[in-house]
C-alpha cells in the first residue's frame, strides 16, 4: 500500500501509521522536543489544534523499522478521529484512553506517545505512568520516552523506577556527559513538588561525586530546591576536580548572592579574577555583577580592563555609557554611546539612551528624533513612544501628547493602566485638572479596583477640593488592602489638614507609622495631626525627624509653623529661610511666612 496521504501528516502529526514495512518517504522534521516542552516547540508546519487541547510535538524522529506493517483502513482513521476529536473538546480520559488501545492494538509507539504526553499535559498521573511504560516498551532507545517516564514515574512516588531510566538516559552516546546530566537536571526541576525531585538527584549523584558533570547538575537542582548549603558543597566540589571551569564559577556566584548577599560574592569574584586574569568571561561576569549591585567605578575599573582584552567587543563601551548614565556623567556616557554607534550598532536600545542624553540636555527636537527612530522590537520601544508624548506635552501640544497616548492605548492593552495615569498627570501638569479626573474616572470603569488609579485620582481630587472623592477612593483602597501605606498616610493627612476630625486622622497615621517609622512623609503628617490636636511638643519631635531625613519644603513650612505658635520665631524664621534656599518658589513655603506676616 502506499504512504498515506501528506493531508493526514499535517492533520495528525503524531498519529501516522507505517503503511508497510519497506522503505518510505516522510516531510523532513527537527528533532521531537522533549514531552515537557512540547507547547513551545511545535514545528511550525503541525496543524493548529484548539487551545484546551494538550500539545503535540509534531511527527517523531522515529526509525520506521520500529513501525508496524498495517494498512491504514477506515476503520483505524475512525478510532483516530474519535481519540483526537476527545483530546480536543477536553474529554480527556476518553482521548487518552482512545489512545492507549490503539497503541495496545496497533504496537505503533506514536499512539503511545500522544497518549502520554496528553496524560502529562492534564496531569492524569496513572495514565501517563502506563502510557510512558508502554512507550518505552515499543521504543526502548528513543530518549524522549525514557524522559516520559522519569516524569511519570516521579509524580507517581516511584522512584526506583526514575532512577533506571535516568541510568538509561546517562549511558546515551548521544551528546556529552555534561549535556545528559543538564538535561536530567532540568527535567527535574520543572515538577510541581521540587524536594521530591531533589531527593531523586540525591540518590542519583550519590555514587558520582568524582564526576564534575554530575555534581554541578546537582547543584543547580539543589538551588531551585532551596537547599543552597548543598549547592555549595556541590559546586565547590566540582571546582576542585576541575578547577576555573566557568559554569560552575558561575553558578557558585549565584549561589553567593542568594546566600549571603553581594559583598561575600564580591570576594569571591575578585579572588577567582586574580586567579584567571587572562578569562575574559569571568572578569565579564565580575563587571557586570560590580554593576548590578552599583559600585560602578569598580566595574568601569574592569570594564577598561575588558576594553583593552577585546576591543572589538561593542558590549563593553556600551555597559560603561549605562554605567556613566547611572552616575549623571552624561559627557562620557555620550562618548561611550557614540563609540558604540560610530562602531556599526545603531540599533537596539542605542537610540533610547541617546534620545535620554538629548532630553537631559533639553535639546528636546533631538531627543523625540532619536525616540522615534527606536525599531520597533527594540526593548525600550514603548518607553520610547511615551517619551515622545510626554516631551510633546512639554512642548505645549497636550491635545497632540493624548493623541499619541490614545493610540498607545491601543496598540499596548497590557499598559493602558499606566497610559492613563500618563495621560491624567500631564492634564494635571497644564492646568486642566478636571480633564484629569475624567481621565481617571475613566480608566477606573475599566479598573475599578486598580490601587494607583484610584490613588491618582484620590490625590488629584484634593487638588480640587472634592474630599468626598479623596475619602471614598482611599477608603476603597484600604478595604482591599488595610495597610496600603501610602492610602493610610493620604487618608489621615488630608483629614487633618482640611477637616476637623483629628482624632480619626491620627489613627490612620499611626497605623501608617507603625508600618513604615522611617518615612519622613508619614513623620510630618504626625507631626501635623499631633499639632491640630495641641500636642505641639511632640508635634515639634516629629517634624524634626522629617525634616532631619529629607529637606522638604512642606515639612519646613509645619515645622516653622509650630515653632512660631509656640513662641520660637528665630528658629522658625532659620528653618523657613533654609528652605527657601533651596525651594524658592515653592507656594505652600511662601504662603505659611506670609500667614504670620513674613
Amino acid at each position: 500500500m502506499r504512504n498515506p496521504p501528506l493531508i493526514l501528516f499535517l492533520l495528525f502529526p503524531l498519529i501516522l501509521l507505517s503503511a508497510c514495512a519497506g522503505p518510505q518517504h516522510r516531510p523532513e522534521q527537527a528533532p521531537a522536543p522533549t514531552p515537557e516542552m512540547a507547547p513551545e516547540t511545535a514545528p511550525a508546519d503541525a496543524a493548529p489544534i484548539a487551545p484546551a487541547a494538550p500539545p503535540m510535538t509534531g511527527p517523531p524522529e522515529t526509525d520506521e523499522s520500529e513501525l508496524p506493517a498495517m494498512a491504514l483502513s477506515g476503520e483505524l482513521l475512525y478510532q483516530i478521529l474519535e481519540a483526537e476529536m476527545a483530546l480536543q473538546r477536553q474529554h480527556y480520559q476518553t482521548g487518552i484512553g482512545r489512545y492507549l488501545q490503539l497503541a495496545a492494538v496497533t504496537r505503533d509507539p506514536r499512539f503511545a506517545e500522544r497518549a502520554a504526553q496528553a496524560a502529562l499535559f492534564v496531569h492524569d498521573d496513572a495514565m501517563s505512568l502506563r502510557a510512558a511504560r508502554l512507550w518505552v516498551e515499543l521504543q526502548p532507545q528513543r530518549s524522549e520516552a525514557r524522559q516520559t517516564m522519569v516524569v511519570a514515574a516521579i509524580r507517581n512516588g516511584s522512584l526506583e523506577e526514575a532512577l533506571s531510566h535516568m541510568e538509561f538516559l546517562l549511558s546515551s552516546p548521544e551528546g556529552l556527559p555534561e549535556e545528559r546530566f543538564e538535561l536530567m537536571a532540568n527535567l527535574l526541576s520543572r515538577e510541581h513538588d521540587v524536594q521530591e525531585a531533589f531527593r531523586l538527584m540525591e540518590r542519583f549523584v550519590a555514587a558520582r561525586r568524582d564526576d564534575p558533570s554530575a555534581l554541578y547538575a546537582y547543584a543547580h537542582l539543589a538551588v531551585r530546591a532551596g537547599e543552597l548549603e548543598k549547592a555549595r558543597q556541590a559546586i565547590d566540589e566540582a571546582l576542585e576536580q576541575r578547577p576555573g571551569w566557568y559554569n560552575a564559577i558561575a553558578l557558585r556566584i549565584r549561589v553567593l548572592l542568594l546566600a549571603d548577599g553581594p559583598d561575600e560574592a564580591m570576594v569571591y569574584l575578585a579572588d577567582v579574577v586574580r586567579e584567571y586574569p587572562e578569562d575574559t568571561s569571568l572578569r565579564m561576569v565580575y563587571a557586570r555583577t560590580l554593576m548590578d549591585v552599583r559600585r560602578y567605578e569598580e566595574a568601569l575599573e574592569q570594564y577598561g580592563i575588558l576594553a583593552e582584552q577585546v576591543p572589538s567587543n561593542s558590549e563593553i563601551p556600551l555597559a560603561m555609557g549605562m554605567i556613566y548614565l547611572q552616575m549623571d556623567r552624561i559627557d562620557e556616557a555620550e562618548e561611550m554611546l557614540n563609540r558604540v554607534r560610530d562602531a556599526g550598532d545603531s540599533g537596539g536600545d542605542l537610540q533610547f539612551y541617546l534620545g535620554w542624553i538629548a532630553e537631559r540636555r533639553g535639546d528636546i527636537a533631538q531627543a523625540i528624533a532619536y525616540y522615534a527612530s527606536l525599531p520597533p522590537e527594540a526593548p525600550n520601544h514603548f518607553e520610547a513612544r511615551l517619551r515622545i508624548a510626554i516631551l510633546t506635552a512639554g512642548e505645549g501640544d497636550v491635545a497632540g501628547a493624548r493623541r499619541q497616548l490614545q493610540t498607545l492605548r491601543a496598540e499596548e492593552p497590557a499598559q493602558q493602566r499606566r497610559l492613563y495615569q500618563v495621560e491624567a498627570e500631564l492634564l494635571r501638569q497644564a492646568g486642566l485638572k478636571e480633564e484629569g479626573m475624567d481621565v481617571l474616572s475613566a480608566a477606573l470603569l475599566i479598573f475599578p479596583t486598580d490601587f494607583d488609579l484610584l490613588y491618582s485620582r484620590a490625590l488629584l481630587a484634593e487638588s480640587l477640593d472634592r474630599l468626598d472623592i479623596v475619602e471614598s477612593d482611599l477608603r476603597l483602597i484600604l478595604q482591599h488592602e488595610p495597610s496600603h501605606i501610602d492610602a493610610l498616610n493620604a487618608l489621615g493627612y488630608t483629614l487633618a489638614d482640611r477637616t476637623d476630625r483629628y482624632g480619626e486622622a491620627y489613627e490612620y497615621i499611626k497605623r501608617a507609622l507603625e508600618l513604615s517609622p522611617d518615612n519622613n512623609a508619614i513623620l510630618d503628617s504626625m507631626g501635623w495631626v499631633l499639632y491640630r490636636l495641641g500636642n505641639h511638643e511632640e508635634a515639634i519631635r516629629y517634624l524634626r525627624r522629617s525634616l532631619s531625613i529629607k529637606l522638604d519644603h512642606e515639612v519646613a513650612a509645619h515645622l516653622g509653623e509650630v515653632l512660631w505658635v509656640t513662641g520660637e520665631r528665630e528658629e522658625a524664621m532659620a528653618v523657613w529661610q533654609r528652605a527657601l534656599e533651596e525651594f524658592p518658589d515653592e507656594r505652600i513655603l511662601r504662603e505659611t511666612m506670609q500667614r504670620f506676616g513674613q
